[in-house]
């Protein structure tokens, strides 16, 4: 027989925390942006890379991640010596941030000496052990969001904070590179450094707000102790559910549009905009502020619908809005239409991440329901499996499309470029990624049914009282 936690077993969250948790999302977008924005770049243009050894690297590297994330989850409801004295989540979101931070900056330092295949190894490694502490961070800081955030109306509110710390830091992840010379093999240093030590203060500044009321840990961790269940079950019941894998397919698109428009955009301002190499980097800057500038100005907008509108309906809307302005990006031959396109996409993204949040945690509530106890742990390490497939599917977009146009970074210059090289930038920047958004958000808008009565009749059960028990063995009949 289950024994329930009663509500008010959870402090009632105030703006301030939400406010300060918040920060977690500027801390990831921050460390993702100067991370990841010029992978590509550093090791193909500067090292000479080719497009296949990065690609293994990339699919190596996510089908890694892909293990350690949902394990990573998993340990979210284990026990360990520290858990008494330090708390259940707080160690791994903020240890586990300040040595992803610290490590990310070997990433960098590839040794301008190496051999192709030592560049391949320097970059999976790095990337590898980067992500193996992002990853206590992240599936923590995630899983912990449904548990302390309850209501509708804070989970709103929630998800549009996220949304603006998460484009202020990542600002700032594309501004801190005019700081170094991503064309040397030590000229992203500097940057990475500035990241880890803002990033490390971000951490910092989340700390009071990560934190479990002890009464509400210590029931967790026993009854995942009690429970006889497995890692496997557990993640076959959560794989199942079918409103979190359609919320998980416009994930995936998402990330994956994400990826190949962040990662392209040096390209695409030297080869489609024409810029000189020493206006490359801050050319892309200028786009990414222009985009994360109408970010803002929609929030309000979005802020406003999500008290009106169902979740599903706006974050459908704006996936399939988000292809549509993508799209120019395909044909646009003007430097200022290109800018505008860039405010058109900006516009959409702030509807899409301020949904992001709010919408897993009612997932989560359903979860919490149908199987009987919490698993945002584990869910959240799937979530974050299905973003790193996104890097296999970027690595295979650019590695096809590179390979059958024959476009080779380091060896092809803007004048040696063919129309097909061109049109090749244009597709593996948004082509394949827009296709994916239109067909799973109309998937999306089909299938999703937590609106309405059911939702509510789910949070009269949560209401009621807080179904916290990890998922456990039938028992047996007599």
């Amino acid at each position: 027989m289950k024994k329930n936690i009663p509500t008010d077993a959870i402090r009632q969250r105030r703006g301030i925390d939400l406010t300060l948790l918040s920060i977690g999302s500027g801390y990831a977008e921050l460390l993702t942006a100067t991370l990841t924005a010029l992978l590509n770049y550093y090791y193909v243009y500067t090292h000479g890379l080719s497009n296949a050894y990065f690609a293994i690297a990339q699919t190596i590297y996510a089908v890694y991640v892909a293990l350690v994330d949902p394990v990573m989850g998993f340990a979210t409801n284990r026990r360990f010596k520290f858990t008494k004295k330090l708390g259940r989540t707080t160690p791994f979101i903020f240890g586990g941030g300040v040595i992803a931070a610290l490590v990310g900056i070997l990433v960098y330092l590839a040794p301008s000496n190496a051999s192709q295949i030592g560049l391949m190894f320097w970059m999976l490694f790095t990337l590898s052990l980067t992500s193996t502490f992002f990853s206590m961070f992240s599936t923590n800081y995630n899983a912990l969001q449904p548990v302390i955030i309850r209501e509708k109306k804070q989970r709103a509110g929630f998800g549009v904070r996220t949304v603006i710390f998460g484009t202020v830091c990542m600002i700032l992840g594309f501004v801190i590179p005019e700081f170094g010379d991503i064309t040397s093999s030590t000229g992203y240093l500097i940057p990475m450094f500035i990241t880890a030590g803002l990033g490390i203060f971000l951490l910092v500044l989340m700390l009071p707000a990560i934190k479990e009321e002890p009464a509400l840990t210590e029931e967790l961790l026993r009854r995942s102790e009690n429970s006889k269940f497995n890692f496997f079950n557990v993640l076959r019941e959560v794989v199942k559910m079918k409103n979190f894998m359609l919320y998980i397919l416009v994930y995936l698109a998402f990330q994956v549009i994400s990826l190949t428009s962040i990662a392209s955009l040096p390209y695409y301002a030297q080869y489609i905009m024409h810029m000189p190499n020493d206006q490359i980097n801050s050319t892309r800057t200028m786009l990414v502020l222009v985009e994360f500038a109408a970010v803002f100005v929609s929030l309000p907008l979005w802020s406003w619908l999500t008290k009106k509108m169902e979740f599903k309906t706006i974050f459908g809307i704006c996936g399939i809005a988000l292809a549509v302005a993508c799209t120019p990006i395909l044909f646009l031959s003007s430097n200022v239409a290109i800018y505008i396109a860039f405010a058109c996409i900006g516009f959409t993204v702030g509807g899409f991440w301020s949904l992001l949040p709010p919408l897993f945690s009612d997932i989560m509530d359903e979860a919490c329901v149908k199987l009987g106890g919490h698993v945002a742990g584990i869910s959240a390490g799937v979530r974050t499996v299905f973003a790193r497939l996104a890097l296999i599917l970027q690595a295979l977009i650019y590695y096809v499309v590179r390979t059958a146009t024959h476009f080779e970074p380091s060896k092809i210059t803007p004048a040696q470029a063919t129309p097909a090289m061109l049109f090749g930038i244009r597709f593996e920047m948004v082509g394949v990624g827009c296709l994916l958004l239109v067909v799973f958000s109309i998937i999306f808008l089909a299938k999703y049914d937590l609106v309405g009565d059911k939702m509510k009749g789910i949070k009269e059960v949560l209401n009621s009282q807080v179904v916290i028990e990890p998922l456990a063995q039938k028992e047996p009949k007599n």
